[in-house]
């Protein structure tokens, strides 16, 4: 029995144990949760999953302050962070995800009940002037939110009301509570006070206190203030790359107008003010709000810079604004790609590609965009599947070529830490087509990170109709061409023909895109026989009955890249692959037959293939046959070595009949599913 008696205490010692674990834990998550969004600025957003151990206290689980508790077994387990926390715990033992957002002034964690626009009330106006401003509550709640506002305001020179105090907003509605002030003759500087705005929901109550702020400003003196702007300082924390707005008060202070108002910034923060349309007028002793926002550069250092708004009128007026940003690194700035681990798990899944935080805090990924493989796919793929981190799936779904999808949860990626179960998942195949990929990060303080392309792969273009994308060409609508300029520098307009491309020979040809020899492709052929064709001799029957070395070609100029070039560098392969044949009609032996094929750029034309004519010729080509017959082939030939810099090329099919000696005798070449690709 004392044995029993004490495995049962070492049991019970174990589960508080544990429990109190399990609660320092979720504190601790929590509070690192809460510093993250506030450090990230004003619109953050992350999802934290805590845990209420069993054991707790349902009464003392609470957000005081900047205090997270959770009392369990007797033992308070609690931690501070950086800002004021408000929100709700859950209060039954178990696991939750929560929501922890940064507000001004505050981050708010849990449903909370209502939300405002505002965190602070700042109003400016003349001696015997007034000031006009609003703020919106809004309802989370699933319950009718009732709503009792108390103004606490103790100044007989200043006047402050609201709109109203007590009421009721439906569920996902809102409110606009105007606020009113007024000064009188002896009123100057400023005054303090604020709203406490309690909101009932349920059998659940939340206060949030906004503080108000209103100043005065005396007309005239005895010299300067005629033109007076407020606040006159401006603080900020912003990420590179990222934005902030503030609405600044400009009073005229004189008894007459003023024009032209310009706000012009300088100093390293005030270049980065953003363009400010001016005030063309400001009545005397009146005031008026205007937004200004600063941008900073996405390549700035961390760091504290220090500015200037002036703020000048044409009749000579001015008073300036100091500026103090600190530049502090977005989530985008920690995090890392790399596609070198990837690879195509399946023909619709690509998975295994690296993400990591380099940085010392969470980041979290909050949308996603997939884009760039609908440019070359034939099989209509959509996204339907991200994975990421563990393998987890954070969306399903149908998105198209470069929509955002947002996550159904935050991809939190834990500081100094690279993952790769990570996949992209398809309807279709996307890895038959030279598809390529890129990836866009969005994270939740709105910073993003866009990947390179992959594969390191690429399809020239070769001028096929935009109906018949991708290539491969196969002519199965017709050819693209907007003039005949055949030859290297002689038009970017798509494809070519020309006769006695390779020598001077008799001019017996007929080319299928220019049935009647006139450089235009408006009785094309092509789009009956799916394929480009030259026939060389006596292809009609009423040509001459005899000739010699009739020969013509099909040109195409096109361009290539630097990240081309680049792939190539870096050790990928061009191939050009095309299929020919060559159909006989009554050519006798020795009446020879050569296919051609050539690449080049300004250095010169390249034939591709070799010399199977025994130097009959001065250049290679692909086929060469002295007793002509119906035959065909695909050539898939390696190119690289040709292209070897950024620039304009040109590709060349082509042929040459050596002789005939008969009526109706001819050769009729063909050249179709044509493709240059790079990988």
């Amino acid at each position: 029995m004392v044995l029993i008696a004490f495995a049962n205490e070492q049991m019970t010692s174990l589960i508080i144990e544990k429990n109190i674990s399990s609660a320092d834990s979720s504190v601790n998550d929590l509070k690192d949760a809460v510093n993250d969004v506030y450090f990230q600025g004003k619109g953050a957003k992350r999802l934290v999953f805590i845990t209420i151990p069993e054991g707790t206290d349902t009464t003392g689980i609470a957000l005081e302050g900047k205090l997270i508790i959770i009392s369990v077994n007797g033992n308070d387990r609690f931690a501070e962070a950086d800002v004021n926390i408000v929100g709700n715990l859950p209060s039954q033992p178990g696991g939750y995800w929560l929501l922890v957002e940064a507000n001004e002034g505050y981050v708010s964690v849990g449903e909370t009940g209502f939300s405002l626009n505002k965190s602070s009330i700042y109003a400016t106006m003349l001696q015997e002037g007034s000031a006009n401003d609003s703020i919106r509550i809004t309802n989370n709640s699933g319950e009718t939110l009732n709503v009792n506002i108390v103004v606490n305001w103790s100044h007989s020179d200043v006047g402050f009301v609201i709109s109203d105090d007590n009421f009721s907003i439906g569920p996902a509605d809102y409110a606009d509570i105007d606020l009113s002030f007024s000064a009188n003759a002896s009123a100057t500087g400023n005054y303090t006070g604020s709203l406490a705005i309690t909101g009932v929901y349920g059998e659940e109550q939340e206060t949030r206190n906004v503080p108000v702020n209103a100043e005065v400003i005396v007309v005239g003196g005895d010299g300067g203030g005629e033109l007076v702007v407020l606040p006159s300082g401006w603080t900020i924390s912003i990420a590179k790359g990222g934005s902030d707005s503030n609405t600044i008060n400009v009073c005229n202070t004189t008894t007459s107008g003023q024009t032209n108002i310009t706000l012009t910034g300088s100093g390293d923060a005030g270049a980065w003010l953003n363009a400010v349309t001016p005030i063309s007028s400001l009545a005397a002793e009146t005031c008026q709000n205007q937004s200004i926002s600063l941008t900073v550069p996405g390549g700035t250092s961390t760091g504290t810079y220090l500015g200037t708004i002036t703020v000048e009128s044409n009749e000579g007026y001015s008073d300036t604004i100091s500026l103090n940003v600190t530049v502090i690194s977005s989530q985008a700035d920690d995090f890392s790609f790399i596609w070198s681990t990837a690879s195509f798990v399946t023909t619709t899944r690509i998975g295994g590609w690296t993400i990591e935080n380099t940085g010392a805090e969470t980041i979290s990924i909050e949308k996603m965009t997939v884009s760039e493989w609908s440019v070359n796919d034939a099989d209509s793929a959509v996204l339907n599947r991200v994975q990421l981190i563990d393998g987890t799936n954070y969306w399903t779904g149908s998105a198209d070529d470069g929509q955002e999808i947002s996550l159904t949860s935050n991809a939190d990626l834990a500081a100094s830490t690279s993952y790769t179960q990570n996949e992209i998942r398809f309807s279709a195949n996307v890895n038959n087509d030279y598809e390529k990929f890129q990836l866009k990060f969005t994270f939740t303080d709105g910073s993003s990170y866009t990947t390179d392309l992959w594969p390191n792969r690429y399809r020239i273009d070769l001028w096929e109709l935009a109906s018949n994308l991708p290539q491969p060409l196969d002519f199965s609508t017709d050819i693209n061409s907007s003039a005949n300029t055949f030859g290297l520098g002689s038009g970017n307009d798509g494809w070519d023909w020309e006769n006695d491309v390779y020598l001077d020979g008799d001019d017996y040809y007929w080319f299928n895109a220019d049935p009647n020899d006139d450089n235009s492709t408006a009785d094309s052929e092509v789009n009956g026989h799916n394929n480009i064709r030259i026939y060389l001799g006596d292809y009609t029957g009423a040509q001459p009955n005899s000739g010699t070395n009739a020969n013509g070609a099909y040109g195409v100029q096109f361009e290539v890249s630097q990240n081309q070039v680049n792939a190539i560098s870096g050790g990928a392969t061009a191939t050009l692959t095309f299929y020919w044949y060559m159909d006989d009609s009554g050519i006798d032996n020795g009446e020879a037959v050569w296919i051609k094929a050539a690449i080049g750029n300004s250095s010169g034309m390249n034939y591709l293939g070799s010399s199977l004519d025994s130097g009959l010729d001065a250049t290679n080509e692909i086929e060469y046959d002295s007793n002509p017959n119906d035959h065909g082939a695909t050539e898939n030939i390696d190119v690289t070595s040709y292209i070897t810099s950024a620039g304009t090329y040109y590709l060349e099919f082509g042929g040459r009949l050596a002789s005939w000696n008969s009526n109706g005798e001819d050769v009729r070449l063909r050249f179709d599913n044509i493709d240059l690709t790079i990988e």
